[in-house]
Formats: C-alpha cells, sequence, structure tokens
C-alpha cells in the first residue's frame, strides 16, 4: 500500500543526523594525567561528525543431505569508528590527539603503557528535535587507534579537521540511561 500524506504526517518526529551528542563518559586514564584534557561541552562543541558503531551476525550454516539451514552465531562488532573534529586556535584537539598517541605508542622509545591507562569509554546519543536524547551508543575499551591531522592548503577557507579512528572492544546500546555496559574496568 501506497502511504499518503495523512499517514506520513501521523507518524513520529523523524530522528535527524545533525542532533547529537559525543562524550567521553571515562577518558584514556593516561591523557587526563597529563594535562591536556578539556571540559566535557569542548568535546562536544568541536566534534564534527561521529559514525556510529555496528555489530554484525556472523551466522551458522548447517547443511544436510542437500538442505541448508542457517541460524544465528556469533556477534562480531566493527571494532572501529571514525569521529572528526573541528580545531581551534588554542590546538586542544591536536594536543589531545598527540597525548593519547603517545600513550598508546610511544614514538620515541616503543614503549606502551597499560591497557587501562590508554583505553576510554565513549558515549555517542541521538537527540530528538528538542535536543532530548532518545538514543544512545557507549563504546567500551576506546583506544586511538589513527590520527589525521589534515592538510594545510593555500587556496582553500576551511577550517582545520583533524579526525581520529577509534577502535573499541564493544559497545551497547538502547533507551538512554538503560545502555550501561555493566563494571567499567576503571
Amino acid at each position: 500500500m501506497f502511504p499518503n500524506i495523512g499517514q506520513i504526517q501521523a507518524t513520529a518526529d523523524y530522528a535527524t543526523v545533525y542532533q547529537w551528542e559525543m562524550q567521553f563518559l571515562f577518558p584514556p586514564r593516561g591523557v587526563s594525567s597529563a594535562g591536556t584534557w578539556m571540559s566535557e561541552p569542548d568535546w562536544n562543541v568541536r566534534c564534527e561528525s561521529a559514525e556510529l558503531p555496528q555489530a554484525t551476525n556472523q551466522p551458522v550454516t548447517v547443511s544436510i543431505r542437500g538442505h541448508e539451514i542457517k541460524q544465528p552465531g556469533i556477534t562480531s562488532y566493527s571494532k572501529q569508528i571514525n569521529i572528526v573534529f573541528v580545531e581551534t586556535v588554542d590546538n586542544k584537539i591536536s594536543e589531545f590527539l598527540k597525548a593519547w598517541k603517545e600513550i598508546c605508542y610511544r614514538t620515541t622509545s616503543g614503549h606502551q603503557w597499560r591497557k587501562e591507562d590508554t583505553d576510554a569509554v565513549v558515549q555517542i546519543m541521538r537527540l530528538n528535535r528538542q535536543l532530548i536524547p532518545i538514543y544512545e551508543y557507549i563504546l567500551v575499551g576506546c583506544w586511538l587507534e589513527d590520527a589525521q591531522l589534515g592538510s594545510l592548503d593555500g587556496s582553500s577557507s576551511e577550517a582545520m579537521k583533524p579526525n581520529m579512528t577509534m577502535s573499541y572492544d564493544y559497545f551497547v546500546e538502547g533507551a538512554p540511561g538503560g545502555a550501561a555496559p555493566g563494571p567499567i574496568p576503571f
């Protein structure tokens, strides 16, 4: 049946891709102790875009005498997302990315910090049109996999947009406040 305008108007407000918030629920301990940590509103204000985490179910396929069936198997997480920030002249994003990269892998010595010092817990919340959270994703075991500061370009009038690829161990999702991941390991 083809929907009519009345049916479309009778649905709830549609979720938008531009009303959301991002925050670190637990920052990487090694970065927050280094003095380069910003307050939570600073992260959200500087965050231009964030990918959402994904989970895929790997099916179990059973073939018996020419018949094949599938059933749900192990859940596999995409294990990484990309987040893009807009840099300001105080270099807060660049300094944070540098500090997080250094605790994940010290570039001059190869020394690495412990997992509990490099990991973070990140929350991404989708908001309704009144800016009230309607759905949340909590990513646990996050660490900085890659950071790109971008390019300098004399022929462009764009803002600098550093981005980070962040790996995570798993995520939980659901209604705000109901997606608690259980005990946080730090």
